[in-house]
């Protein structure tokens, strides 16, 4: 191939460490905030509470069998390839609005209704909240029926965006559980005719500490509700609490490794590994199931989704998903993804956000992989996306 350096091709360093000299890896552990320097407060002001940044780093870098790359680069070339690996050590702040409220209603029988204002839009919230809600309360999930979005409801909150539902609506339930259980034993020594301070709850019953005395959280509900008609009691075990949840500031390291046909500027992400740190995972699954979305999300934004108008009247040509480039199954390899879970101390459950983490971490892990993989030849800079053409006409530039 015309132009072709073996020896600049083996050059791995992006552009920093290739200015300084310095292993890529080792500056950016050197410019990693250090575990024992938590809470970390920025030069903006921002305060970062917690995060083990070089474990995930390490992680990541196992997951991605970094140490044997250059065997796999030099591998590539020798069948006529530009091997390239791209690292993305990645900080975000999810959150943004930190109000957001739930309300544990009881219709009747033994039903329980969980009422949010955020709206789910794929993030699973049923799948998430309704166990978390059962669990704290000691019932059957299957008892619980969830509605959002109702204004209706008045219901405290804001939009599903930012990677803020996870961690503001499930500080908001435990606070709503703990005050329908304050309700709930005070009304319930009343109904059992003992003190408040022998009231105990588990299992879904309020009982009489050391006797089998007890009544269901359900009957004590509508027990409540009666109370309440006849103005016995002020309230009943409907609840509605809004809580302020900080900042979160999930983190991670995404590894992407590329092989590139000089000849063409044909794109084959041959393999992805990503370590994160969402804090507790409420659902391990949906977590899960997020962060392989997200990533693929990033990596086609990066490779090939592109709106392209024409050139006459500004018409948008790629309006429709047959015209417009989505990333396939075929497109992308195994994702292999692990996480690091630090809690946060600024929500009671220890959650952070979880679902832009893959879009965040996969679009520069796979532009430094390609910038990497073709560095060696003279090209340092390619845009978004970096379609097959993109490449090549990179190539033809820097004289191939």
């Amino acid at each position: 191939m015309p132009g072709f350096d073996r020896r600049a091709a083996l050059c791995e360093q992006p552009a920093p460490a290739r200015v300084t000299g310095i292993d890529p890896v080792k500056l950016r552990r050197r410019n990693l905030i250090k575990s024992k320097a938590m809470p970390y407060k920025t030069a903006v002001g921002t305060t970062i509470d917690s995060g083990e940044f070089e474990t995930v780093l390490d992680k990541a870098l196992e997951l991605a069998d970094y140490d044997t790359f250059k065997q796999r680069r030099r591998e590539a070339l020798r069948r006529g390839k530009y091997r390239g690996l791209g690292i993305s050590c990645m900080l975000e702040h999810a959150g943004g609005f930190p109000i957001e409220g739930t309300e544990v209603k009881f219709p009747g029988g033994e039903k329980l209704m969980l009422n949010l204002n955020v709206q789910s839009t794929g993030q699973g919230h049923a799948t998430v909240f309704n166990p978390m809600l059962a669990q704290q309360l000691g019932i059957k999930p299957e008892l619980i029926q969830h509605q959002h979005g109702d204004s209706a409801m008045e219901i405290a909150g804001y939009a599903s965006v930012g990677s803020r539902s996870a961690m503001t609506v499930s500080h908001a339930l435990i606070k709503t559980v703990d005050a329908l259980l304050v309700k709930g034993k005070a009304i319930a020594a009343s109904v059992l005719e003992t003190a408040e301070a022998d009231i105990e709850y588990g299992a879904g019953r309020f009982s009489v500490m050391g006797t089998d005395r007890a009544i269901t959280l359900f009957d004590l509900a509508a027990r409540a509700k009666e109370m309440k008609k006849r103005g016995e009691i002020p309230d009943d075990l409907d609840t509605k609490v809004t809580a302020e949840t900080p900042l979160t500031f999930p983190n991670g390291c995404h590894i992407a490794e590329v092989e590139i046909d000089p000849a063409t500027g044909a794109l084959d992400l041959v393999a992805y590994a990503a370590v994160d740190d969402c804090g507790n995972a409420l659902n391990k699954m949906i977590v899960e199931g997020q962060t392989h979305g997200s990533i693929v999300q990033g990596l086609g934004q990066a490779m090939m989704e592109n709106a392209v108008f024409d050139t006459s009247g500004g018409q948008l040509v790629t309006g429709s998903f047959m015209d417009y480039a989505m990333p396939r199954a075929s497109d992308l390899p195994a994702v292999a993804v692990e996480s690091n879970p630090v809690p946060t101390k600024t929500n009671p459950l220890g959650v952070k956000g979880a679902g832009e983490a893959g879009s965040v971490g996969a679009m520069p892990a796979v532009t430094n992989a390609i910038v990497d993989a073709l560095s060696g030849v003279g090209v340092r800079h390619i845009d978004m996306p970096a379609t097959p053409e993109r490449i090549w006409r990179a190539l033809r530039e820097a004289g191939l």
